[in-house]
Formats: C-alpha cells, sequence, structure tokens
C-alpha cells in the first residue's frame, strides 16, 4: 500500500463532517476516486479542530488485516493530530458493499493502535454522503445527506489551493514533450557536456559551473509563465542547465536557495523536467519535488520524486524526498537544509 501525503493546512477550521468532505480535495490537490482518506486534526486549546495532515490510498478491492493500514496512519501520530476522521470516496452505496465499512473500521482500529481517537467514519458518494458512527436520524437518515459547499473549501481556495479532477490531472503537471521530442536535444546536451570536459581539462570546471548557476538563477528573475510565446528556453540553454545541474555542486546550492526560498524556480525547472531526456530531467524534478513538499503539496511532490527515480535510478537524493514526504513531516515545522548559522566562516558555492 502506498499511502498519499497530502497538503497541511492548520489554517482550516472545519466544524462538521460536510466541513471535512468538502475541503478534502483541497488537502490534496485533486478529487479522490475509490479511495480511503484519513485527515488529522488538533482539537487543543479549546479551538475548532484544525487540519494537521491527510493522508490518502487506493480503495482495496477486498478486506484487509488492520495492520496493512499501518503505513497510511502512523505518519498522523507523529504530527499534532489527537483525533482523525476516516473517509471512503466511491461509487458505491455502503448498504450495497459490505467491503466498504469493514474498510473503514479496520482504518479505525489502526488508527486506535497508535493512540489516535477517530470522530467519525464517512463514505462519501458523488452527490451523497453517509456517517457510519452517528445514529441520529435527524441528523444522518439512511438516504444519506447531500453534499454540499461549505466555508471550508472557500477558505482553502482563498488560501489559493486548487482541486483537479482526479490524480491523473495532478501527473499531468509533469508531463511534457514526448521522448522523440526530448532526444532532439541530445547533439546540444553533448555539446554541454563536452565544454565542461574542456573545463575539467584546463582546471576551470569550478568557474564555468558557478557560471551556470549564475545564468540559470539570473534567468529565474525573468522566466516567462507558461504559454508566453517565443521565450521559451533555447535547446542551447536546456542542455547548459540540465548538464549543469547533473554536477552535485550546482544541485545542492540551487536545492538549498529553493529550500529558503530565496528563489523560485518551479517556472524554470517545470520547462527543463518537461523537456529534458533522462536522465536529465531528474535532478529538475527531484528540485521541483521539494519545492512542492515546502509548499504542502505532498501529492505532487510524490509523483515528482518517483518520476525522477524512474529517471535516474542512482539518484539517492530523490529518496530523501520521498522519505520526508512519506513520514509526513511538517513543512512548515521542519527545519531548513542548512541554518544561517553553517555558512559562518564559508564560502557559499555560486
Amino acid at each position: 500500500m502506498q499511502p498519499q501525503r497530502g497538503r497541511a493546512i492548520p489554517t482550516a477550521a472545519l466544524a462538521t463532517a460536510a466541513d471535512v468532505i468538502d475541503i478534502v480535495p483541497y488537502l490534496l490537490g485533486f478529487h479522490p476516486v475509490e479511495s480511503i482518506v484519513i485527515v488529522g486534526l488538533s482539537e487543543r486549546n479549546g479551538r475548532a479542530p484544525q487540519v494537521c495532515l491527510t493522508a490518502r490510498c487506493d480503495l482495496p478491492p477486498a478486506p484487509m488485516d488492520p495492520g496493512a493500514f499501518s503505513p497510511l496512519v502512523a505518519p498522523l501520530a507523529s504530527t499534532d493530530s489527537d483525533c482523525v476522521v476516516a473517509l471512503v470516496f466511491t461509487h458505491h452505496h455502503p448498504a450495497a458493499s459490505g467491503d466498504v465499512p469493514q474498510h473503514l473500521h479496520d482504518v479505525a482500529l489502526a488508527c486506535a493502535l497508535v493512540g489516535l481517537s477517530v470522530v467519525d467514519l464517512l463514505v462519501v458518494g458523488q452527490e451523497r454522503w453517509w456517517s457510519l458512527t452517528c445514529t441520529d436520524s435527524g441528523c444522518c437518515s439512511p438516504g444519506g445527506n447531500e453534499r454540499r459547499s461549505t466555508s471550508a473549501s472557500a477558505e482553502a481556495v482563498f488560501a489559493g489551493l486548487v482541486a483537479l479532477p482526479d490524480r491523473e490531472a495532478v501527473r499531468g503537471q509533469l508531463a511534457g514533450q514526448t521522448r522523440h521530442e526530448r532526444d532532439r536535444l541530445e547533439p546540444a546536451l553533448a555539446k554541454a557536456e563536452n565544454r565542461l570536459t574542456e573545463a575539467v581539462l584546463k582546471g576551470r570546471l569550478s568557474t564555468s559551473l558557478r557560471a551556470d548557476l549564475r545564468a540559470f538563477t539570473a534567468r529565474l528573475d525573468r522566466h516567462p509563465t507558461e504559454g508566453t510565446a517565443g521565450r521559451a528556453m533555447t535547446r542551447a540553454e536546456l542542455a547548459r542547465f540540465g548538464v549543469a545541474l547533473t554536477h552535485v555542486e550546482v544541485r545542492d546550492e540551487l536545492w538549498f536557495r529553493v529550500d529558503e526560498r530565496s528563489v523560485d524556480a518551479d517556472d524554470a525547472l517545470l520547462e527543463l523536467l518537461r523537456r529534458l531526456p533522462p536522465p536529465y530531467d531528474a535532478v529538475p524534478l527531484l528540485l521541483f519535488a521539494w519545492s512542492q513538499w515546502r509548499k504542502g503539496n505532498g501529492t505532487l511532490a510524490t509523483m515528482a520524486g518517483e518520476r525522477a527515480l524512474d529517471s535516474d535510478p542512482g539518484l539517492s537524493a530523490a529518496r530523501v524526498v520521498l522519505d520526508t514526504v512519506q513520514l509526513g513531516l511538517n513543512p512548515a515545522r521542519t527545519p531548513p537544509l542548512r541554518s544561517p548559522s553553517a555558512n559562518v566562516g564559508t564560502q557559499r558555492f555560486g
């Protein structure tokens, strides 16, 4: 089971089950289908419940041992969550499929094993939803409750979050040119590789890489929005930056800058990962994944990290990103990759 971490939105206050259902697509970044979703909440200090972490996995086709849900549940135990809401998003009516309620009860047991109380178990259809814990027919009728928009989704939209139609729409953000189109960059990439080889022979590799990094970061300030005609990177630029990023010194320096948000590299990284052939697209995918995790978008971060490993299985740094997401670390509380004090008395690359 591969859980999919969602966005952490500590400012989202939830008062009802309808609020939780309404905001889940914004927490994940897409509308889940045939999915189990767990929303970790904090009810401390007498406040309205606050979202700490959201996790998702595919709805299993058959009942499973409750322990099988441990990878989904465990990360919530390391957050400020003190209770959870477990939901199944499905096209099946809960009365028509005995497996759906059983899945939710198994998730509830898995939560209890790590000390998390379950405040509600919800089955969510396309138009209606049901609570498996509410016995008040005046609140939750046997026919279910109508799905409706609430202030929770309005708050998510105000925070700049988007709920795409499905997971494939999220994955589509990483799609780009065909392999044939990408392979047309091979001559330019070979030329860029040869340039750095010559720099090595002349003892000027570090100087050349610094120049490449400066050129890339300078471009970030003027990188066009997607769709602006005539201003995409040239093949020579794509090759120059793609080759430079395969060098750890350049990669890590840009990683630090992305992490501390001293640069906004997302648009440029997207162009690189959409146009470069493997394995040159691996580092742009890695850096984009880290940027998305820092922004709370665990879904896209996971997809980009997995693609980075597919492109370059030897890129161990991509595993760091995936482990960070899978562990459910809070991006707002995780320390920066390097503290300011770490730079005292040292010269930064670039």
